[in-house]
This record gives C-alpha cells, sequence and structure tokens, in this order.
C-alpha cells in the first residue's frame, strides 16, 4: 500500500496545504452540524454528514451516494448494510452510524457518473489504493477504473474499532438488553453506552474490555482514526457538548461547498478552542503510549489477551485537560501506540502476516 504516496498527492491536488504528523494534510478543522432539526434527530451526532450529502445530492454534485443503511427495521440497528441512496430522503434513511465491521465495498462498481462514497479510514484506504491502481497499474489499471473510476467525493468518518457483526449484541447482553429495547447505542466520550427509550443514559460495564465484541482486523488497520485519505472527515471528538461534529476538511473544493452551505444557514460551525497541546507532547516524549495496551502478544500464545492495566484505566478516562484538535492528536497517538505498532511486532516475531505499508 504506497500509502505516502497517495496522500501527498492528494494533498496537492486537493490544494490541501496544512498538515500535522497524527491528522495528515488539511484544509480546516473546526466544529459544525446541521441546522436541519429533524436530521440532527435521526443521526448519531449533528448530522453534518447527513447534510452535506443531501447537499451534494440536491445541487447535482453527485448521481447518487454509496452510504450504509440498517439491516433491522428499528430505532437502533447495529448491522450494516450498503445502500445506494438517489434521493435526499434515501440519504437522510442512512444517517444514523452502525459501529459495527462494515460490507460497503461489495457494492461496488456503484452506478452512476458521479458518485460520494461514505466510509471508514479501512474503506478509504482500499479504494484510494484501487483509484492510484487505476491510475499507475498494469493488469489492475482497467479494473481500478471498473471499481472506482466514478467515484467523485469520498467521505471519511472518524473510527478507532468496529465491533464484529454481533458485537453490539454481545455489548448490550451485558445490561440485559436487546437492539429493539434501546434508542441508541453510542460511545459517550469513548465509553460505549446506550440510551433508552425514556432517556435514561447508561455505560455499559467493562465495554472497552469486551474483545469478544471486536473486529479482530481491526488490530491491522493502518492507524487513521481521522480518516487521513478522505476529501473530508466527519466525526464527534473535538466536543464534550453533543451534537456537534468534529470537520476535517482535506480538499478545497470541499471547503468552498462547506462554506456555501454555511452561508446559506444549512449548517452551522463554530471553531474549538484546544487544550493540553503541553500535556500531549510531554506524554509523547515520555513514550507512555508504547505499550502493548491489549497484551497481543499473549494473545498470540495463548488466545487470550493479557491487557496492560495502566493502559486500560486510560482508556476509559478519556480527555480531561487535553481538548479540540489536541485531543484528535492524542487519540490518533493511542491508537498508533498502543494498539497497531504492538500489533504488527508481535506479528513479525512470529512470522506472521502484516500488511505493508510505504
Amino acid at each position: 500500500m504506497p500509502y505516502t504516496e497517495i496522500e501527498k498527492d492528494l494533498a496537492e491536488k486537493n490544494h490541501a496545504k496544512n498538515h500535522d504528523s497524527f491528522i495528515g494534510f488539511f484544509t480546516r478543522i473546526y466544529l459544525a452540524r446541521s441546522s436541519d432539526e429533524t436530521i440532527r434527530r435521526v443521526s448519531y451526532s449533528g448530522g453534518t454528514t447527513t447534510s452535506f450529502v443531501k447537499y451534494l445530492l440536491e445541487h447535482g454534485l453527485i448521481d447518487a451516494a454509496l452510504l450504509t443503511d440498517k439491516c433491522h427495521d428499528l430505532t437502533f440497528c447495529a448491522h450494516p448494510k450498503p445502500r445506494m441512496a438517489s434521493t435526499p430522503e434515501d440519504v437522510v434513511s442512512c444517517s444514523f452510524t452502525k459501529p459495527t465491521v462494515n460490507p460497503v465495498l461489495a457494492r461496488l462498481p456503484a452506478k452512476g457518473e458521479r458518485i460520494a462514497f461514505v466510509g471508514n479510514s479501512c474503506h478509504l484506504e482500499a479504494v484510494r489504493k484501487a483509484q492510484f491502481m487505476a491510475q499507475h497499474g498494469k493488469v489492475s489499471k482497467k479494473r481500478g477504473r471498473e471499481l472506482v473510476g466514478n467515484i467523485r467525493f469520498l467521505i471519511g468518518l472518524n473510527c478507532f474499532f468496529c465491533n464484529n457483526h454481533n458485537g453490539v449484541e454481545l455489548q448490550l447482553d451485558r445490561l440485559g438488553l436487546k437492539e429493539n429495547n434501546i434508542k441508541r447505542f453510542f460511545y459517550k466520550m469513548g465509553i460505549p453506552s446506550v440510551e433508552l427509550p425514556d432517556g435514561t443514559v447508561k455505560e455499559i460495564p467493562d465495554g472497552n474490555s469486551s474483545y469478544d465484541a471486536l473486529n479482530m482486523g481491526c488490530l491491522l488497520c493502518y492507524p487513521s482514526y481521522t480518516s487521513r485519505l478522505s476529501d473530508v472527515t466527519f466525526g464527534k471528538t473535538m466536543s464534550e457538548e453533543w451534537g456537534w461534529n468534529d470537520v476535517i476538511c482535506r480538499n478545497r473544493e470541499v471547503d468552498d461547498i462547506l462554506t456555501e452551505m454555511e452561508n446559506k444557514g444549512l449548517i452551522e460551525s463554530k471553531d474549538k478552542e484546544g487544550g493540553g497541546e503541553e500535556l500531549l507532547e510531554s506524554l509523547l516524549e515520555a513514550e507512555v503510549f508504547r505499550v502493548d495496551a491489549l497484551g497481543y502478544s499473549e494473545y498470540l500464545e495463548t488466545g487470550c489477551f493479557k491487557p496492560d492495566e495502566t493502559s486500560s484505566e486510560m482508556m476509559n478516562r478519556p480527555g480531561g485537560t487535553i481538548k479540540g484538535k489536541t485531543r484528535l492528536r492524542l487519540i490518533q497517538a493511542v491508537r498508533k501506540y498502543y494498539f497497531y505498532e504492538p500489533v504488527v511486532a508481535a506479528r513479525k516475531a512470529k512470522k506472521i502476516f502484516v500488511p505493508e505499508l510505504t
């Protein structure tokens, strides 16, 4: 995977001149939310992703969008299925995040001359690699163009790990609940939580230690929490206040579209002050994150994880004085040093396959 070359080529093409070693290239980082209360009610937080895709469709900038719908007709369903959205109503119906490993790439090639694609970093990396092969490949050139040649906008979502297909059900079992008993499953400041129909919010006991719910492939996913190869990434990290989205814009054209939406009153935006920059730098310098947080080496030996106690405690105390953009950097650092690098090292020591990135 020629990750570095792809990322630099995209930054030049998209006029993304700002760079951060953890976040990648970008034009602007800020908070936003949809001005449409109906969209906000059915969205995970803020509804900016839904409003953006809906705007692209309504203004003829795309013919359709490849999104993720839910399998079950419930208020909340964690079982995803791909869906081609060709109307604004289709887009809104796919709005809530499904925190589960997602087969959306199975719907490629998507029909239409200009397509928007919404996915996590792993999906976007696959699409970008196919686009790269369509341009530079030999045998793969034709197939790459067939698969992704019509994708006009790549929209990323923040993602730390995904649950496996039944992972959310396993999490809900800890509270004796089922999908049809809850209003939503979400991550409250990084802690797996549920909201009940009456508005009560409950944290799932040891939710971040439920490794049987984890999609194991995520451990080998290159640590791009902020979907660094996107045209724009939407998420929920920088603001303690629920109902706002992080926006990491990496494409000047997309930046202009979002500004246009704001000028028309379709989205609201605000800057988010950072905090804890010096603390994060001191933690990085002290290499406190360079720990095998899951105990992956033990897993390869015994089939059971042996989590590092200090790391587990820190994972359940997210945020603190580290805020805003600095929190994005913190989570990326944790994802890279706590999880990805120890897993790669342990697998290489055992001579087990590891994807190569350059």
